[in-house]
């Protein structure tokens, strides 16, 4: 007897992602980078990159259970980022704006102000639950799309109960205490930096 399957509504959840394309400023400043005697000067930069965000569930934790006749009962984890990239190709030599009383800026500056974006970058996306939420319910959608076009081809209307997984508490980020680098979210407008862009997509 043809009925819904566990198995495929995994395989159609680990294919449901939500890409999102970050753009966003973020500042190296280092007090004292440069000290004599008495005379200090700070290390001060802007970096702007952009980057991609990978958003969807954990397909093994999807859940399926026959709860009564023609009756399922259908667990679906939250959101979760599952990868994430700064796209080493925006990042130009105009990418990096030194301020003009800055000390001077090397290129294992710049590396590690690289390093910590693409940290801060899954950072800022993980607590985005808006966009969590998002990848769940569309997960939510196509598995719902599934089960009624299996119901259909036998002749059935299947009755749905969804559980909906609630976020979990992501372990903290760590980040070096060589520099302070600070990265604004998108809802923020320091004067010295640009809003974070952010714009996604459903790729199923």
């Amino acid at each position: 007897q043809i009925e819904p399957d566990q198995a495929r509504m995994r395989a159609i959840s680990e294919l449901s992602v939500m890409e999102c394309y970050y753009h966003n400023v973020a500042k190296f400043d280092q007090k004292n980078a440069e000290q004599f005697l008495f005379w200090s000067k700070d290390k001060r930069f802007w970096i702007e990159y952009s980057g991609t965000v990978r958003i969807g569930v954990d397909a093994a934790e999807v859940k399926l259970e026959s709860i009564g006749d023609d009756k399922f009962k259908v667990t679906i984890p939250f959101g979760r980022v599952l990868s994430c990239t700064v796209d080493s190709g925006s990042l130009t030599a105009d990418s990096y704006v030194v301020d003009t009383d800055s000390a001077a800026v090397t290129a294992d500056d710049e590396v590690y102000a690289f390093q910590e974006a693409q940290k801060q970058l899954e950072a800022n996306a993980t607590k985005n639950t808006k966009l969590l939420s998002d990848a769940q319910l569309q997960v939510k959608k196509l598995l719902n799309e599934y089960i009624q076009n299996v119901g259909s081809t036998v002749g059935k209307n299947y009755s749905v109960t969804w559980i909906r997984g609630k976020i979990k508490t992501a372990a903290p980020h760590e980040f070096s205490d060589r520099a302070g680098l600070l990265f604004f979210d998108f809802n923020e407008r320091p004067e010295d930096s640009v809003t974070t862009e952010i714009s996604c997509k459903m790729r199923t």
